[in-house]
């Protein structure tokens, strides 16, 4: 069954409303230190998504994200394509996948095509596979406050 939490999460988080610190921070704390963690296993979750998508250490890693954004924001991304110097900031956990069939599930009127570099991606994601109900999706979630252009 799907979990209603993280709509609350991200909406506290995206409007940064402090008044749910209490209840949520702990949980935060938590699935935040939880992104690029060992399991008890010798292999990371990390080493494992890279195996998975037969990343190398020369190479960048491709996630999708469908979502809907509002027509001002639609603008802003449109006037920022192709400047190396501006960049953008997700507030929230953000949901995407390896696959861009799944990602155009979610689209409404944005597919973002995200370049992660192997190198800058160190603690920035964790591969969901074995923590969700939904396995096909091949879902990566990223940390709040991923940054891209």
């Amino acid at each position: 069954m799907p979990c209603f939490l993280f709509r609350v999460v991200n909406t506290a988080l995206r409007c940064d409303d402090r008044t749910k610190l209490d209840a949520l921070g702990p949980y935060c704390y938590l699935v935040y230190n939880y992104i690029g963690r060992h399991t008890n296993q010798n292999m990371s979750l990390r080493h494992r998504l890279l195996q998975s998508a037969r990343v190398t250490d020369g190479q960048s890693m491709i996630l999708y994200r469908g979502d809907e954004v509002c027509s001002k924001t639609l603008e802003e991304f449109k006037h920022a394509a192709g400047k190396k110097d501006k960049y953008f900031r997700w507030l929230p956990f953000v949901s995407t996948s390896l696959d861009l069939v799944v990602a155009e599930n979610f689209e409404q009127n944005i597919l973002y095509i995200i370049e992660l570099q192997r190198y800058l991606s160190n603690d920035q994601f964790t591969y969901l596979s074995n923590n969700t109900y939904f396995k096909s999706e091949k879902e990566i979630l990223l940390k709040p406050g991923a940054r891209f252009q």
